[in-house]
């Protein structure tokens, strides 16, 4: 098994605009009015397990807006999220099923 680093991916992301991942050069300063994401990730091969955050950004004249800062951000509010979508796909079935 490998060091521990290198499961470990991290980036900036992707200007966000007319297209889901705007092309732009990351050598160039930040300007007010720009979206951006960003994307930390983590990928564990031997373990065949891997998770992904995206938080979008609006960078504004004076630092930035986190426009996903009402998402889940700890663990416990990521497992109730997926619960509640769990049992709201399970009810949607059993709709179709009856349907059918």
């Amino acid at each position: 098994m490998g060091s521990r680093l290198e499961n470990i991916r991290a980036w900036v992301g992707a200007c966000i605009g007319l297209n889901v991942h705007d092309p732009t050069d990351f050598r160039q300063p930040l300007k007010a009015g720009m979206t951006i994401t960003i994307e930390p990730g983590i990928y564990i091969r031997d373990e065949n397990l891997g998770v992904r955050i995206e938080d979008d950004v609006l960078v504004t004249a004076d630092g930035h807006r986190l426009m996903t800062e009402k998402l889940a951000r700890n663990a416990d509010e990521v497992e109730k999220v997926m619960a509640r979508a769990g049992r709201t796909r399970s009810r949607n079935e059993s709709i179709l099923k009856i349907s059918m």
